[in-house]
């Protein structure tokens, strides 16, 4: 479970570097609409689905 994404993609970024596979993933879950932890879910919208 990936818990808020932050504003960027540093998730990913930290994600490769623990080498965690993000399309692994089950669960996603964003505490609150606010830009600063929903704005990093656009990036992996093409990173995940290639």
């Amino acid at each position: 479970m990936l818990f808020d994404v932050g504003y960027s993609d540093a998730f990913i970024r930290n994600s490769e570097k623990m080498r965690i596979d993000l399309r692994k993933l089950d669960y996603v879950a964003l505490s609150h609409g606010h830009n600063d932890h929903t704005w990093g879910s656009l990036p992996p919208k093409e990173q995940l689905l290639v």
